[in-house]
This record gives structure tokens, C-alpha cells and sequence, in this order.
């Protein structure tokens, strides 16, 4: 008994001082960080707003042709016209520079990343308090013309002004225009946040309205009938230039447009993804089987068969495999 409870003992010790050495050596090998303790002294870095505050580089626009190509993607729009802001309260600085200079820069961005293809459609301008009075937009409208937007641009020259004082009167007056217009159109208006009030809030819904369907109940008072054209519509994008957490306030009124800061689509990248979103749907699928054309290996498959990944029917019938119809069992 004594013997046997010896041997335990010893067994323990031992895993004990195995254990013990175990520690050690861990204690041993970890490395410690000398590190002066500076109490009350410690203090907090402020933030880093420099990135914030420099003035907008130089820009080098993507090349959006590739990829059309490539995937063939399908273009949705076949008029686009610009709204720019020249108000008084655009010469507030916005980094570094005046807002107007900043919205005048994204237009310049814009127009460089448009790809080479069929749009009517041109770039108008409209100032708040001040009565630009404009005759009626010529229809059909011209071409879209990159080139003398980007001379307007580089020679400091004002736009063609739309009519009407505020921003609600120049998209109304617009709106007549787009009712014209067969097709779809896209209207890019770069302002700031605050310029987008109730007025401008029903303005959105009356173009919506009237570019969509031929007669209505419009939003406007006093108006309790209008006629428009029964067509593809109108979608507005908005750019704001200024705080870049604002958002627009008819982002739930125009189903088919969205609003972006202006901070949000300066980059090369992220213009080319705007462009890419108002001009064009997604690639092309003749066939309508779920795998675009670029990627279809066995073109106009037939409705209602399954397919694989590449396009091509995933189970071919075999005549040889065919079930024999049975004999129907007799009492």
C-alpha cells in the first residue's frame, strides 16, 4: 500500500514540476514592450482634415468603350440634359475653391467620361433670384456635343440659361421640353442640398408624371389636369455639391433616378460608375435565360429548360432513355 502510494506521489511531483517548467519556458520567450507611463500628460491627436481640404487633382477619365463592347451593354437613355447651378450663394468656398468652380470641375468630369455614342441632349444653367428668360427649346433637340460643352468650360463662358427663377421653374420648363421628346431622357442637375425644397420636390414628380404617362392628376396646385406623352419617361440624378453627408429629398420620388454628393463620383472610378448607371442597363441577353450574351455559349435557348452556367441546356433528352408507358393494371 505504502509502495503504491508512493509511486502516485511521484507521478504527481512530477507532472507538477513539468507544468511548473512548461510556464517558465512561456514566461521565458514572450516579449515585453518598454513603455514610459505617462499619466495625466497623455493626449489625444487631433483629427486629420488635410485630405479634406486640398484642392481637386488633376483627372484622368476611364475609358467606359471596353467594356461596353466587351459585355454589350445596352443603352437606356437616348436624351440627356444637364442643369448646373450659377447662383450667387455657389461662390461660397468649398475646398479651397468656390462651389460653382467645384460644379463647373464635376461637369468637366462628366462630360470627359461620356462614351462616344447617339445622345441629344445639351447643358443649362439656372440661377436662383434671378429671371432667366429663355425662348422654347428647339425640338428635336441637338446632338449632344462633348466638345463644345468642354470648350464652354475651358473658356469660362456662361451656358444657355433656363427659364424660370428657381430650380422647380427649370425643371418645369424642361419638362415641357422632355414631353416632346420620344424616347428616354436623363437629367443630371448639379446644385447644392439646400437648394432642393417642396417646390422642387413636386416639380420632380410633375416631369416624372408627364414623360411617363399621356394624361394625369398633376401635383401642381391649382392645375387639376395635364397632358403629356405616354413614353419611356425621364429619371433625374442629382449632384450636390457641399456637405457630403446631406441627401436629397426626393430620393423616394423619381423611381428610376438616385442622388450622389459630389465628392462621391469625382474620382475616375466612381464617374465612370455614375455614367455607366444613367446611360446604360445591364449586358445583353437575347435569349433571356439568365447568362448574358458575352458569356453564352449556346445563343437562343429555348424558354422553360433548365441550363448550366455557360447557357446550354443541362439535361438533353435521349429517345433511347425515354420512359415506356405502362399498361394500366387490371382486377
Amino acid at each position: 500500500m505504502f509502495g503504491t502510494l508512493t509511486v502516485k506521489s511521484y507521478y504527481r511531483i512530477c507532472s507538477v514540476a513539468l507544468l511548473l517548467c512548461l510556464l517558465q519556458a512561456c514566461a521565458s520567450t514572450e516579449h515585453l514592450v518598454d513603455a514610459e507611463y505617462l499619466g495625466d500628460n497623455a493626449t489625444i491627436a487631433p483629427y486629420d482634415t488635410s485630405l479634406h481640404k486640398r484642392p481637386i487633382h488633376i483627372f484622368d477619365p476611364v475609358d467606359l468603350q471596353p467594356k461596353i463592347l466587351q459585355q454589350q451593354l445596352m443603352q437606356k437613355v437616348d436624351h440627356l440634359f444637364v442643369l448646373i447651378d450659377n447662383s450667387d450663394t455657389m461662390e461660397e468656398e468649398y475646398r479651397d475653391i468656390s462651389k460653382r468652380r467645384y460644379a463647373e470641375e464635376i461637369l468637366r468630369r462628366l462630360n470627359k467620361t461620356l462614351p462616344p455614342i447617339a445622345l441629344t441632349g445639351e447643358v443649362l444653367q439656372f440661377s436662383e433670384g434671378w429671371a432667366l428668360m429663355m425662348d422654347s427649346l428647339t425640338a428635336p433637340s441637338p446632338a449632344y456635343n462633348r466638345a463644345a460643352v468642354a470648350s464652354t468650360l475651358n473658356q469660362r463662358q456662361h451656358f444657355k440659361p433656363a427659364k424660370g427663377a428657381t430650380l422647380a421653374e427649370a425643371l418645369d420648363h424642361l419638362t415641357e421640353h422632355l414631353g416632346k421628346l420620344p424616347g428616354r431622357s436623363a437629367v443630371v442637375v448639379i446644385t447644392e442640398w439646400q437648394r432642393v425644397d417642396k417646390s422642387v420636390v413636386k416639380a420632380v414628380a410633375r416631369m416624372r408624371q408627364r414623360t411617363k404617362f399621356a394624361k394625369g392628376i398633376s401635383v401642381a396646385d391649382n392645375v387639376s389636369a395635364w397632358d403629356g406623352k405616354a413614353g419611356d419617361g425621364a429619371c433625374l440624378y442629382t449632384i450636390g455639391v457641399g456637405n457630403e453627408l446631406s441627401r436629397a429629398r426626393f430620393d423616394n420620388v423619381d423611381v428610376c433616378g438616385f442622388s450622389v454628393a459630389a465628392d462621391r463620383v469625382a474620382q475616375p472610378r466612381d464617374m465612370a460608375h455614375f455614367v455607366e448607371r444613367i446611360l446604360f442597363s445591364g449586358p445583353k441577353d437575347s435569349d433571356g435565360d439568365g447568362i448574358y450574351d458575352y458569356k453564352d455559349v449556346c445563343p437562343n435557348t429555348q424558354q422553360d429548360v433548365i441550363i448550366d452556367f455557360r447557357g446550354c441546356r443541362r439535361f438533353t433528352p435521349n429517345a433511347a432513355q425515354a420512359l415506356i408507358p405502362m399498361e394500366p393494371v387490371r382486377d
